[in-house]
């Protein structure tokens, strides 16, 4: 039995673990949404082998349709990409002799950060994304630094 906010009652669950919800048996409100199973299904595929169904969830909550030591080494290589882009970072704040840029740096990174995770740098140059960040760190922080002063040091086009 459940606490049904719209029912304002205690009610039993219609769960669906298959679309991952529950919902309330007398009036249909989904309570619940985030149901995980700990059973390990498996499936046929067309050529007879057998294969596990699902999603690996690893201690960050993030799901990887990889398990074991591959996870572990594309966690490796994030880390050293975020790390990557703080030395870039850095280093173009030093070339434009920001002041400041004890305040800037930790920003940027921080924005460097979510485009690594939103998958914004595959493809990309890291000192391009590296100098966005910075250039956006820049503009939030109102200092005086233009997309021309950027490309300067990138030896780029604006």
């Amino acid at each position: 039995m459940v606490y049904c906010t719209s029912c304002k009652e205690d009610v039993d669950l219609d769960s669906n673990q298959s679309n991952g919800f529950a919902c309330c048996t007398q009036c249909g409100m989904v309570l619940d949404e985030n149901l995980f199973s700990n059973d390990t299904n498996f499936a046929k595929a067309a050529d007879g082998s057998s294969q596990a169904v699902g999603t690996f969830v690893g201690d960050g909550g993030g799901g990887r349709s990889r398990g074991g030591l591959s996870s572990y080494r594309s966690s490796e290589s994030h880390e050293q990409t975020v790390h990557k882009g703080l030395v870039e970072i850095e280093s173009q704040a030093e070339r434009l002799h920001m002041p400041g840029r004890d305040n800037l740096a930790p920003a940027a990174h921080r924005l460097y950060r979510i485009a690594v995770t939103k998958n914004f740098t595959r493809g990309r140059r890291t000192a391009q994304v590296a100098a966005a960040c910075l250039y956006i760190a820049c503009r939030q922080d109102n200092k005086a630094y233009m997309l021309i002063d950027f490309s300067e040091i990138l030896a780029t086009n604006v």
